[in-house]
């Protein structure tokens, strides 16, 4: 067998990112892996991101443009249709802005076939804003702690183009979920994990992650946007089913995903939206995720959320219940330098510590916080400060 004796699929889903999507098949083009397919599935683009596509396949007939012609659309939905029509033994989700290193494919079909025993293989990538190397930081690292609990704290171990699969992975894998507006990366870890594959999470970082901002197409909401949070819900309440589903439900499992929900709950708290922070948080009551004195206190610390009341609640919420309630967020970044360690780890402001949010009441502690809001009321500031210096002479 020669090296390159193999072939790759490349799915990539687009829709109106005619400059990005020309960058992303720009970096497949200068693979130098040559046996590959870019199948980019345009959802109904409403601006010329076909024609940039179309014209590319005219150039390359690597490249081959599908339309989506199904009613429903969004990423999950091209994706689903891309990788049916593929024709590589190996695939490779892509999304529309990353790009890939120059060696990627080589690197992953070679890795693939020094190991047969595997159905797919993780590897790493490096952040930027517009051009690769415009930022020195990574998108996640292995660590020692199983992946599958890593998702459910959404500290991802690898994103939607980390992964290389066997076709034969993806058929046991089965559908990206088409209900998921956002999260779909967190759902498909998850479920690759749970159907009990064989992978292997690598050193090599051999692909650019976009974070952007681009001046050119936009990149989407941000993660944690009102708009995202109920399909952030629905991504949620998947995990659930898909672990007890397949018997990965154990106890300290069920609190990680508790902690998802306290997380939704937290963000649309944060918007002045109580009423949907209570919905967000009794999913776990309903999954039957938290004890009732846990699920009932945090039930009256959303409700009290904007008033003072709510930072003491906090600091006992902290004190007294298990970590796993608490989580980050996504898109965790991490210095090449730094050695991976686990997210609780982190210095309380950082914004990997998933108690970054508490530290205000962490940091100070209740009597503490509470002089300092007392002295801020009553005006008290500059006079502290005066007496601050007075002892410091």
């Amino acid at each position: 067998m020669t090296d390159f004796d193999e072939n790759v699929s490349i799915v990539i889903p687009v829709k109106n990112r005619p400059s990005l999507i020309q960058e992303t098949l720009q970096s497949v083009k200068a693979q130098t892996y040559p046996h590959w397919e870019a199948v980019v599935v345009d959802d109904q683009s409403t601006d010329d991101t076909r024609d940039v596509v179309a014209e590319m396949a005219t150039e390359d007939e690597r490249i081959r443009l599908i339309r989506r012609s199904r009613e429903i659309g969004g990423a999950p939905v091209c994706r689903n249709i891309g990788w049916k029509s593929a024709r590589g033994e190996y695939v490779v989700f892509l999304d529309s802005d990353d790009l890939l290193m120059e060696e990627c494919l080589e690197q992953r079909v070679r890795y693939m076939e020094d190991h047969p025993e595997l159905d797919f293989a993780v590897f790493g990538a490096r952040f930027f804003d517009e051009v690769p190397g415009d930022k020195d930081e990574l998108f996640n690292v292995p660590t020692e702690e199983n992946p599958l609990d890593r998702f459910l704290k959404l500290d991802l171990p690898w994103q939607t183009a980390g992964p290389i699969y066997r076709r034969s992975a993806v058929e046991r894998i089965g559908d990206w979920d088409e209900g998921l507006g956002c999260g779909q990366d967190v759902d498909y870890g998850v479920r690759s994990l749970c159907h009990g594959l064989q992978y292997r999470h690598t050193d090599t970082v051999d692909y650019y992650m976009r974070v952007g901002p681009s001046d050119r197409e936009t990149l989407g909401d941000g993660p944690w946007s009102h708009k995202r949070l109920p399909g952030r819900q629905k991504r949620v309440e998947a995990t659930y089913r898909t672990l007890d589903e397949t018997g990965n439900l154990t106890e300290d499992r069920k609190l990680r995903i508790a902690g998802n929900f306290l997380h939704l709950a937290k963000c649309w708290a944060e918007k002045g939206k109580a009423d949907r922070a209570r919905v967000a948080w009794r999913s776990c009551r309903r999954l039957d995720l938290v004890p009732w004195n846990i699920f009932y206190f945090v039930d009256r610390y959303l409700e009290y959320h904007s008033t003072l009341w709510a930072r003491y609640m906090a600091y006992y919420m902290c004190k007294r219940y298990p970590s796993e309630l608490f989580v980050s967020g996504f898109l965790i970044g991490r210095d090449p330098t730094e050695e991976a360690k686990p997210v609780g780890e982190y210095p309380l402001q950082d914004y990997r510590n998933p108690y970054r949010r508490y530290a205000f009441i962490l940091i100070n502690g209740p009597v503490g916080y509470t002089i300092r809001r007392l002295v801020s009321y009553l005006g008290l500031t500059s006079a502290v400060r005066f007496v601050k210096r007075i002892l410091q002479l």
